[in-house]
């Protein structure tokens, strides 16, 4: 069994998970490899999302992707959703 806690904040989001046989040893996945210092283990809580409404990325990948297409003028159709309101989720 595992424990998994999901922080999806405004800017940034980040996840971390624990096994039941080992509680006190948490492992924190990061959701991209490219983390600045100042956030590391955190991604910006962005989504964007192709011209056919399908979802395509997350976190940086999305910025990363989004700001290629934009500087190639290939962005139309595309949309990109961040700046999210702070939720949180239980699920048991």
């Amino acid at each position: 069994m595992i424990v998994a806690a999901i922080d999806i904040g405004t800017q940034y989001s980040s996840c971390a998970l624990s096994f039941k046989n080992s509680p006190t040893k948490i492992s924190m996945k990061l959701l991209s490899t490219r983390n600045h210092a100042e956030h590391l283990g955190k991604v910006p809580t962005c989504i964007l999302v192709n011209p056919n409404q399908v979802f395509d990325s997350f976190g940086q990948d999305a910025v990363d992707k989004y700001d290629d297409l934009a500087s190639k003028g290939q962005n139309s159709g595309w949309m990109m959703f961040k700046q999210f309101l702070n939720t949180e989720v239980f699920i048991i």
